[in-house]
C-alpha cells in the first residue's frame, strides 16, 4: 500500500492543550489546497484562545471544509475550532465545556500594563463570546447562556439541538 505524503494528508489529531498541536495544525492546512477538505479529530480541554482563534482564522480565510470528529472533549478554546467546522460529529459520550475566557499571566508587569491589559481583556472577553456564538447560528441566544453559566454538555445534547451529529459508538 502506498504511504500517502505530508502535502496529501487530510486528517489531523489535535490532542491536549491548544498549546500543544496549533503550531501542527496551522502548518496541516497551510499544506492543504485553498478550498480543500480535511478531518479533524479532537480530544482536548482547550488552552490558548489566540491559538485557537488562530486555526479557526485560517481555516475561514482558507475556505477549508472541516469536518470535527469529538472523541473525548472539546472544551474552552477549543470550541472557537469546533464551531467553525462545516460538519461536527460527536459521540454520546463526547464532552464540552462552555465557559467564559480567563486570563491567567506569569508575567511580572508593572501596574499601568496591567492596567490596559485588563481593559483588553474586557473587550476581548466580549469579542470572543460574541464569535462563538456567531458560530453556532441559530443558536446564539443558547450559546451565549452556556458561556455565561458555565456549562458542560454531552455530544448527544448537542446532537439534540442540531448543532452536531450524533455518531453512535454501538
Amino acid at each position: 500500500m502506498r504511504q500517502r505524503s505530508k502535502k496529501e494528508r487530510t486528517e489531523i489529531a489535535l490532542v491536549g492543550d491548544v498549546e500543544d498541536w496549533e503550531e501542527e495544525a496551522i502548518r496541516f492546512l497551510l499544506d492543504l489546497p485553498l478550498g480543500g477538505e480535511c478531518t479533524l479529530y479532537m480530544d482536548s480541554p482547550g488552552g490558548s484562545v489566540y491559538g485557537a482563534l488562530a486555526v479557526l482564522s485560517l481555516m475561514k480565510l482558507r475556505q477549508i471544509r472541516s469536518t470535527i470528529v469529538v472523541l473525548g472533549e472539546c472544551s474552552s478554546a477549543c470550541l472557537l475550532v469546533f464551531g467553525g467546522c462545516s460538519k461536527r460529529l460527536v459521540t454520546p459520550h463526547s464532552v464540552f465545556f462552555f465557559h467564559r475566557m480567563r486570563w491567567q499571566s506569569d508575567r511580572r508587569i508593572m501596574a499601568d500594563e496591567a492596567r490596559q491589559w485588563a481593559q483588553h481583556f474586557v473587550r476581548m472577553e466580549e469579542d470572543m463570546d460574541s464569535l462563538l456564538a456567531r458560530l453556532f447560528e441559530p443558536h446564539q441566544q443558547q450559546v451565549r447562556e452556556w458561556v455565561r453559566n458555565g456549562q458542560f454538555l454531552f455530544g448527544r445534547e448537542l446532537a439534540r439541538l442540531g448543532i452536531a451529529e450524533l455518531v453512535d459508538l454501538g
